[in-house]
């Protein structure tokens, strides 16, 4: 009983409570609430429960939303405080209690839209700032950033309530507002318009195409959309093209006048002929150069214009066609007037069934680009398929060996048929045309054709080689007759060179001993015969004396010479004058030696026989050895003379 009435008086006692200067008490009465935030003493009545939180504390950039319970009523508390709620109030954003939220800080491009979602109205919020509700109903829909425009840079805004556009270039910043969108790709450069670039614009006010060709930089206006962008068209001389106007007319522009080559004069008449003879039975009256008649083409008008640059206007359009060249589809707007190559293979059958695989090649041009584009629009390929159509004609009334040996003939002769029109209905011309190979579809029959091929190959290679043989035998002995007819011609020269240089030999010797006897006319005593011994015993002199300067040895046989040997005991009368002469000769004569041979050496001294004439010893000189040795020396002159 003690111990119970001392707890009720505990109870009933009141409490006595500190509160710290960041927290706060909460009191809850039994129909009250009280709160008491710090720093104070609080004296907490009996039967009341109390207690204690922290206050939230918020920096500069943070924020809370909140609530009265009483009252219902939302407000917003910023920071930097340090916030303590009230007795009825609670945190309802951010959800989680004790936490807040950050401010949206906001850069000098930046912008935030926001929506009052009790009003649903929007608003633009522009940075530089840092930015805080000021509502409690405002919501961020969208942060971006303002849209720099350079000088040639331009931007079109939708505005998404009233769909009004309105298009800005810069150079700016451009702010939407809270209900404009960006059309399209966003900002775009302006379009430079040049001599060479166009701008094909469609104003959406009115739906018409506009080409714009001022030169500058276009920016279009917001009911403008660039359809696009255009460069000038620009032909060579030997290019044409093809536009379709609105009405579906065909216009023509051609890079030049008469720059393409010319058809020969007979190629143009047959041209001519027959695009008369076949077309005018169409209705189509065709022009070629130098007629004088004006050309009816129908529904095609005679829109013919040589301009070399331009613009394709708005509403009109490029005929473009596709032409078959071979195996391979091309996309032709420009039509090449200029004679031009195309390879084309195809299979065809003779008049004896052989399949053959023939690839031909066509040299062809366009020459009429009016008639062309009225018959087709595959020029190419219908050239292709007729040329085989021909020439599966032509192979097959003739076997395969005829087709082998004159296959170009055959082929040139079928597609180039002067009484065929379906060239040049078409405005084509066919040049030439050559068969670049064949073979046969049959493994089996293309194996003995190039047997075939083979052997004729080899005989045409013997052929060659033995013809080759034989103008090189040809040739040689032709060489050799030249050689003979040449080295007749020189001893022909050679023997006149000798018989001149005989004549002028003998000349010069005659003159010399015509000389010589003449000179001798004044010395008594002497008759014609003794001069001419005397002449001939001075040539021997100087034939020995040769011999006898050179280095060689000289053998003479008895035979060869004829000596004495004498002894003089004493020296005559009446040849005193002559003594010493003969003296010498004697002394001379003692020191010849002899071999055991009997034949003279030729280190021997002998006397000159010109000493001996000169002494006066003229009786010693055998005139008949001298007359031999001088017939001897004359016989090898000719026969040096016959060698030479």
């Amino acid at each position: 009983k003690n111990t119970t009435t001392t707890m009720s008086l505990f109870y009933c006692l009141p409490w006595i409570r500190c509160i710290p200067q960041e927290e706060q008490l909460r009191l809850d009465g039994c129909t009250s609430r009280t709160v008491y935030n710090g720093p104070q003493t609080v004296c907490i009545p009996p039967f009341q429960e109390g207690t204690t939180s922290r206050g939230l504390s918020l920096a500069p950039n943070e924020y809370v939303k909140i609530e009265s319970t009483s009252t219902g009523q939302i407000y917003i508390e910023q920071g930097p405080q340090l916030y303590f709620f009230g007795p009825y109030e609670r945190q309802v954003f951010p959800t989680q209690v004790g936490t807040a939220a950050k401010a949206v800080p906001l850069g000098p491009t930046e912008y935030l839209v926001i929506e009052n979602e009790q009003t649903g109205d929007l608003r633009l919020e522009k940075g530089p700032r840092l930015w805080f509700p000021s509502g409690i109903y405002d919501k961020v829909i969208k942060q971006d950033r303002a849209i720099p425009l350079k000088k040639n840079e331009y931007i079109k805004l939708i505005d998404t309530q009233t769909g009004v556009i309105r298009s800005e270039r810069g150079e700016q910043i451009v702010w939407p507002n809270s209900l404009e969108e960006v059309v399209g790709s966003g900002v775009q450069s302006a379009v430079n318009v040049d001599e060479f670039t166009a701008v094909l614009v469609r104003d959406n006010e009115d739906g018409g195409l506009r080409l714009i060709t001022r030169p500058g930089p276009y920016f279009p206006s917001a009911l403008q959309e660039i359809e696009s962008i255009q460069q000038k068209i620009q032909l060579e001389d030997h290019e044409t093209i093809i536009l379709k106007d609105p009405k579906g007319s065909f216009h023509f522009k051609h890079g030049g006048r008469g720059e393409v080559a010319p058809l020969a004069p007979e190629d143009e008449e047959r041209e001519r002929t027959m695009r008369r003879e076949k077309e005018a039975a169409d209705g189509l009256l065709l022009k070629l150069p130098g007629d004088e008649e004006p050309e009816v083409l129908g529904a095609y008008t005679d829109h013919d214009e040589y301009e070399r640059a331009f613009f394709l206007p708005p509403y009109w359009q490029v005929v473009e066609m596709t032409w078959n060249l071979g195996e391979q589809n091309v996309h032709v707007t420009k039509i090449d007037r200029r004679p031009q190559f195309m390879n084309y293979s195809f299979c065809c059958r003779t008049a004896d069934n052989v399949e053959l695989q023939i690839e031909c090649t066509l040299f062809w041009r366009v020459v009429d680009v009016k008639a062309m584009i009225h018959h087709t629009s595959n020029p190419s390929g219908d050239i292709c398929a007729h040329a085989r159509s021909v020439i599966i004609q032509v192979a097959s009334q003739v076997t395969l060996e005829r087709f082998m040996s004159e296959f170009n003939s055959i082929v040139a002769a079928a597609i180039l048929n002067p009484e065929d029109h379906f060239y040049a209905r078409r405005g084509c011309h066919i040049h030439t045309v050559e068969v670049r190979s064949m073979r046969c579809a049959d493994q089996e029959t293309e194996h003995v054709l190039q047997e075939i091929i083979q052997e004729t190959t080899h005989r045409l290679s013997r052929l060659q080689k033995t013809e080759s043989e034989n103008e090189v035998k040809l040739y040689k002995m032709k060489g050799v007759i030249e050689h003979e007819k040449l080295i007749t011609e020189l001893i022909r020269i050679r023997s006149g060179h000798m018989r001149s240089e005989a004549e002028t030999e003998g000349l010069a010797e005659a003159d010399k001993v015509k000389a010589f006897l003449d000179g001798l006319n004044d010395v008594d005593g002497l008759d014609v015969s003794s001069k001419v011994a005397l002449w001939n015993t001075l040539r021997k002199v100087d034939t020995i004396e040769k011999l006898s300067e050179s280095d060689s040895r000289m053998y003479f046989t008895p035979n060869d010479v004829n000596l004495s040997i004498e002894t003089f005991e004493g020296v005559p009368s009446g040849h005193t004058s002559s003594g010493k002469s003969k003296a010498k000769s004697k002394s001379a004569a003692k020191k010849q030696r002899f071999d055991p041979l009997g034949q003279l050496r030729s280190d021997t001294q002998i006397p000159s026989v010109r000493d001996q004439l000169l002494a006066g010893d003229s009786d010693s000189v055998d005139d008949d050895e001298f007359s031999r040795h001088n017939h001897q020396d004359a016989r090898k002159r000719q026969a040096d003379g016959k060698d030479k």
